[in-house]
């Protein structure tokens, strides 16, 4: 029977360069798991942005497709499978970046 490799063995096996002296066991406690959950939380991305433009036939510029303040048909229905529209003047939540002010001059 083989025996069972210690804890150093398999920080060794997945990661060489790690020196197993430098490491400090953590042992069990109630509230390891909800620290690391915390912890877990602060390094996902849980936002995305993205950009969605409609492009009529014959435009071949940048200025004419964000000229354009509506689509076909099908791309609206498109727009509404994405999720809601928000207008960003009005948004007060995550606009990712995006300016919510009016960028049109009075």
């Amino acid at each position: 029977m083989r025996a069972k490799p210690s804890w150093t063995d398999v920080i060794q096996t997945i990661n060489p360069s790690v020196n197993p002296a430098r490491l400090k066991k953590v042992l069990d406690s109630p509230k390891l798991e909800d620290e690391l959950a915390k912890f877990d939380e602060h390094r996902m991305v849980t936002k995305y942005k993205f950009g969605v433009m409609y492009m009529k036939g014959g435009q071949v510029t940048e200025e004419e497709m964000f000229g354009n303040e509506h689509g076909s048909e099908a791309f609206e229905s498109f727009l509404d499978f994405l999720g809601d529209r928000v207008k960003l003047t009005e948004h007060t939540k995550y606009a990712g970046g995006l300016s919510t002010s009016s960028m049109k001059s009075v």
